[in-house]
Protein backbone atom coordinates (compact mmCIF):
# COMPACT_ATOMS: atom_id res chain seq x y z
CA UNK A 1 0.00 0.00 0.00
CA UNK A 2 1.72 3.12 -1.30
CA UNK A 3 2.01 6.02 1.75
CA UNK A 4 0.00 9.11 1.23
CA UNK A 5 0.09 12.60 2.79
CA UNK A 6 -1.53 12.89 6.17
CA UNK A 7 -2.73 16.04 6.18
CA UNK A 8 -4.65 16.15 2.19
CA UNK A 9 -4.30 12.33 1.13
CA UNK A 10 -2.59 12.69 -1.78
CA UNK A 11 -0.42 9.99 -3.34
CA UNK A 12 2.80 11.26 -4.34
CA UNK A 13 6.63 10.09 -5.44
CA UNK A 14 8.26 12.52 -2.61
CA UNK A 15 6.68 11.53 0.23
CA UNK A 16 8.98 12.39 3.22
CA UNK A 17 8.14 11.06 6.98
CA UNK A 18 9.46 13.73 9.40
CA UNK A 19 8.86 13.55 13.19
CA UNK A 20 7.58 16.87 14.88
CA UNK A 21 7.92 17.46 18.87
CA UNK A 22 4.73 18.05 20.63
CA UNK A 23 4.35 19.36 24.23
CA UNK A 24 3.83 16.13 25.46
CA UNK A 25 5.01 13.71 22.09
CA UNK A 26 7.08 13.11 19.24
CA UNK A 27 5.05 12.10 16.46
CA UNK A 28 6.33 10.97 12.64
CA UNK A 29 4.34 12.50 9.75
CA UNK A 30 3.98 12.02 6.15
CA UNK A 31 3.70 14.82 4.08
CA UNK A 32 4.15 15.82 0.79
CA UNK A 33 4.67 19.04 0.52
CA UNK A 34 5.64 22.11 2.94
CA UNK A 35 2.51 23.54 2.90
CA UNK A 36 0.96 20.27 4.65
CA UNK A 37 3.56 20.07 7.10
CA UNK A 38 3.05 23.64 8.04
CA UNK A 39 -1.06 23.05 7.82
CA UNK A 40 -0.52 19.78 9.97
CA UNK A 41 2.05 21.16 12.73
CA UNK A 42 -0.50 23.96 12.97
CA UNK A 43 -3.97 21.98 13.87
CA UNK A 44 -1.47 19.51 15.42
CA UNK A 45 -0.50 22.78 18.16
CA UNK A 46 -4.41 23.84 18.18
CA UNK A 47 -5.23 20.30 18.82
CA UNK A 48 -2.86 19.77 21.92
CA UNK A 49 -3.38 23.34 23.20
CA UNK A 50 -7.18 23.22 23.47
CA UNK A 51 -8.07 19.65 24.49
CA UNK A 52 -9.38 20.41 27.81
CA UNK A 53 -11.94 22.81 25.98
CA UNK A 54 -13.00 20.02 23.67
CA UNK A 55 -13.48 17.49 26.61
CA UNK A 56 -15.01 20.33 29.12
CA UNK A 57 -17.70 21.24 25.66
CA UNK A 58 -18.30 17.10 25.79
CA UNK A 59 -18.77 16.76 29.35
CA UNK A 60 -20.05 19.52 31.38
CA UNK A 61 -22.40 20.62 28.32
CA UNK A 62 -24.60 17.42 28.79
CA UNK A 63 -24.91 17.74 32.41
CA UNK A 64 -26.02 21.22 32.30
CA UNK A 65 -28.68 19.97 29.68
CA UNK A 66 -29.38 16.59 32.02
CA UNK A 67 -30.08 19.36 34.84
CA UNK A 68 -32.32 21.34 32.87
CA UNK A 69 -34.06 18.73 31.39
CA UNK A 70 -35.01 17.32 35.00
CA UNK A 71 -35.74 20.49 36.31
CA UNK A 72 -37.61 22.12 32.95
CA UNK A 73 -39.47 18.85 33.01
CA UNK A 74 -43.16 19.97 33.64
CA UNK A 75 -42.28 23.47 32.18
CA UNK A 76 -41.56 22.47 28.56
CA UNK A 77 -41.04 18.41 28.59
CA UNK A 78 -37.29 19.22 29.43
CA UNK A 79 -37.11 20.94 25.72
CA UNK A 80 -34.95 23.64 26.74
CA UNK A 81 -32.09 20.81 27.97
CA UNK A 82 -32.11 18.71 24.81
CA UNK A 83 -31.35 22.53 23.02
CA UNK A 84 -28.52 22.68 25.53
CA UNK A 85 -27.16 19.69 25.27
CA UNK A 86 -27.59 19.03 21.36
CA UNK A 87 -26.29 22.86 20.54
CA UNK A 88 -23.51 22.84 22.95
CA UNK A 89 -21.93 19.45 22.28
CA UNK A 90 -22.22 19.79 18.16
CA UNK A 91 -20.86 23.58 18.92
CA UNK A 92 -18.38 22.00 20.31
CA UNK A 93 -16.76 19.31 17.65
CA UNK A 94 -17.60 22.44 15.12
CA UNK A 95 -15.03 24.67 17.43
CA UNK A 96 -12.89 21.13 18.18
CA UNK A 97 -12.89 18.96 14.84
CA UNK A 98 -10.11 16.46 16.57
CA UNK A 99 -10.02 13.26 14.99
CA UNK A 100 -8.51 10.26 15.68
CA UNK A 101 -5.43 8.47 14.04
CA UNK A 102 -7.25 5.96 12.85
CA UNK A 103 -9.24 8.69 10.66
CA UNK A 104 -6.24 10.12 9.95
CA UNK A 105 -5.22 6.88 8.27
CA UNK A 106 -8.39 6.10 6.27
CA UNK A 107 -8.87 9.91 4.69
CA UNK A 108 -6.08 12.62 5.96
CA UNK A 109 -6.55 15.20 8.41
CA UNK A 110 -8.27 17.51 6.17
CA UNK A 111 -11.04 15.23 4.90
CA UNK A 112 -11.44 14.05 8.73
CA UNK A 113 -11.55 18.02 10.06
CA UNK A 114 -14.20 18.32 7.43
CA UNK A 115 -16.22 15.28 8.65
CA UNK A 116 -16.02 16.01 12.50
CA UNK A 117 -17.73 19.47 11.63
CA UNK A 118 -20.53 17.22 9.52
CA UNK A 119 -21.14 15.81 12.82
CA UNK A 120 -20.72 18.83 14.96
CA UNK A 121 -23.53 20.21 12.71
CA UNK A 122 -25.82 17.11 12.79
CA UNK A 123 -25.72 17.35 16.75
CA UNK A 124 -26.41 20.73 16.66
CA UNK A 125 -29.67 20.04 14.23
CA UNK A 126 -30.45 17.02 16.37
CA UNK A 127 -30.62 19.21 19.38
CA UNK A 128 -32.73 22.39 17.70
CA UNK A 129 -35.41 19.27 16.49
CA UNK A 130 -35.55 17.65 20.13
CA UNK A 131 -36.27 21.42 21.04
CA UNK A 132 -39.40 22.11 18.50
CA UNK A 133 -40.37 17.94 19.02
CA UNK A 134 -40.58 18.37 23.05
CA UNK A 135 -42.39 21.98 22.31
CA UNK A 136 -44.92 21.47 19.24
CA UNK A 137 -45.67 17.92 19.58
CA UNK A 138 -46.02 16.53 23.30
Amino acid sequence: MAKKCDWCHASSSEMQVKEVTFKSSTEQITICCQECEDRLVTFGKYAESHVWHFFAGLLLLPAIGGVLAVWRESIDNGALGYLVMGVGMGAAIIKYPFVTPQTVQMMGMKKGILLGRMIGGLLVLAGIGLFVFCNWFM
